[in-house]
């Protein structure tokens, strides 16, 4: 009995250390990302190509799942998720039609926005097509910007092919440049209870109200105003 006791710590033991070395690597590799490139397969697969050779030879570390999946034991939307959760990170949206119908790419826009993660969306293509089928170039094309994002109202830059993409590209450059800023660390923080309900249209409300002099124009006149948010007491 004894003996075999101690043969099922053995392996226990052996498991566990198979298994931290595993997760080591996974968390040492996703902490040398700085950007992410969200994408739908199908729609511009050269493009987004490009679009990471162009990053890694300006000295970015990004994560592209055709070349930084690993074969890890993890589902795919677990290692997206892996690889947004270990870092500052900035998400690379490319905007097409088939990247908005994509379940992952709503995933991975969504996980980053909830988290707070610096997304930077640029629109590739639109929707709008000719009589013969062909891609034609309109401002309707902005309107495939998720409409959550749409709310930030972040700046979108125009990659589509009648702009060359040395600028469009310098003009990303430019955004990346900017500093991140690190979300503090949250302590005694409980995830969220299976039964949460997304109120995403009220959050945006009570966000608009108080941050509105940081997303408008404000006028300062004579008349005083406050925002105030009132709650049960204790849930907050």
């Amino acid at each position: 009995m004894a003996a075999a006791v101690a043969l099922m710590l053995f392996i226990f033991s052996i498991n566990y250390i198979i298994y931290s070395n595993r997760v080591m690597r996974t968390h040492a590799q996703h902490k040398a990302y700085d950007s992410f490139i969200s994408y739908g397969r199908g729609d511009d697969d050269d493009f987004v190509g490009l679009l990471y050779e162009s990053l890694i030879e300006n000295g970015y570390k990004v994560w592209y799942d055709r070349v930084s999946i690993e074969s890890n034991g993890l589902s795919f939307l677990q290692n997206i998720r892996d690889a947004l959760a270990e870092n500052p990170i900035r998400l690379i949206l490319v905007i097409t039609p088939h990247a908005i119908e994509s379940k992952f790419v709503q995933a991975e826009w969504q996980f980053a926005l909830e988290n707070c993660f610096t997304i930077i969306p640029v629109l590739r293509m639109g929707a709008e097509t000719d009589e013969n089928g062909k891609i034609i170039f309109s401002n309707k094309d902005y309107s495939l910007i998720p409409e959550r994002l749409q709310r930030k109202r972040l700046h979108c830059i125009d990659f589509r092919r009648n702009r060359q993409y040395a600028d469009a590209f310098g003009e990303l450059l430019n955004s990346l440049s900017n500093a991140l800023n690190r979300i503090g660390t949250l302590h005694g923080v409980l995830n969220k209870p299976k039964n949460y309900i997304e109120r995403v249209s009220e959050i945006e409300e009570i966000k608009a109200s108080l941050l509105r002099d940081s997303q408008y124009p404000t006028v300062v006149t004579s008349t005083g105003k406050a925002t105030a948010v009132q709650g049960m007491g204790g849930i907050g």
